[in-house]
């Protein structure tokens, strides 16, 4: 077989080479020749766009097209974008804890710390129940004002409170709702219901053995303010009350540093005083 190629390789020479060599002699006296290898050398070597620089174009272009593809990518995620929910807030310190003052120097009915908390408890409870804002006709202020009182009041407690404010009660508050009305409370007096003791050992013992009360008598006055649309007063209503609440109360855990109130309101019995 090597034999055979080798006997080939000669003969196609042998045919080829007479050819080849007159092709080159007449290239060498027309000076072609040296014409096509200097055109050979200048785009092999020295003409810019030779095939090293297409591949360098090439390569930089290449990665021009993958860096801006990464960037499209990139911009498509997260496919899930997650927005932010903003709630508007006019008073910012509503949102963060403070310091309120339970008991004031000259309270004398306050005995202990939970009649303390209670009466705060109290307070804020017949402060949101009757009291209203409507001049900014706020739908939301009236959604947190039910479920504000249906955490603290009982089941039956909540549906009287429900009929008090549907649309069916003449008297109902949410039928001022779009006008400029705002009703203002008062606390004036908390009185928890005790019995006097009649000697200082009975004093020591209640002293010792003092139970959590479970009723008190609030007396509260409330002015109701109402302007038109101009802005000019057109009511100014000064009305004083008494309400008898029967509520649970779990009390202070003085040993943990964080432990929860339990407060629920079970009876609210209302009293206008005539003037």
């Amino acid at each position: 077989m090597t034999k055979i190629s080798e006997d080939n390789i000669d003969q196609e020479e042998s045919e080829y080479s007479p050819e080849y060599f007159e092709f080159i002699k007449s290239s060498v006296q027309d000076k072609t020749y040296f014409k096509d290898a200097m055109t050979w050398y200048f785009f092999r070597y020295v003409n810019p766009f030779c095939e090293r620089t297409v591949l360098v174009f090439a390569a930089i272009l290449a990665l021009v097209v993958l860096f801006f593809l990464s960037q499209m990518i990139q911009s498509a995620f997260p496919l899930v974008e997650k927005i932010p929910i903003i709630i508007p807030s006019g008073d910012q310190s509503r949102y963060f804890p403070n310091l309120v003052p339970l008991k004031s120097k000259k309270d004398t009915e306050v005995q202990t710390v939970d009649e303390a908390v209670l009466k705060y408890l109290l307070s804020v409870y017949i402060t949101d129940r009757e009291g209203f804002d409507y001049s900014k006709s706020e739908v939301m202020d009236v959604n947190n004002k039910f479920n504000r009182l249906k955490n603290t009041s009982s089941d039956n407690e909540y549906r009287q409170f429900q009929f008090f404010m549907s649309k069916d009660n003449p008297t109902s508050p949410i039928h001022q709702f779009g006008k400029d009305v705002v009703k203002k409370i008062k606390i004036e007096s908390v009185k928890f219901p005790r019995i006097e003791p009649k000697d200082f050992a009975e004093k020591a013992r209640e002293f010792l053995n003092h139970k959590i009360p479970t009723e008190v008598e609030i007396r509260f006055s409330t002015q109701t303010i109402e302007h038109d649309i101009d802005g000019l007063l057109v009511g100014d209503l000064k009305e004083k009350f008494v309400v008898k609440i029967k509520f649970a109360f779990s009390g202070v855990v003085k040993e943990k540093n964080k432990a929860p109130l339990h407060f629920m309101v079970n009876e609210y019995k209302l009293y206008k005083v005539q003037q």
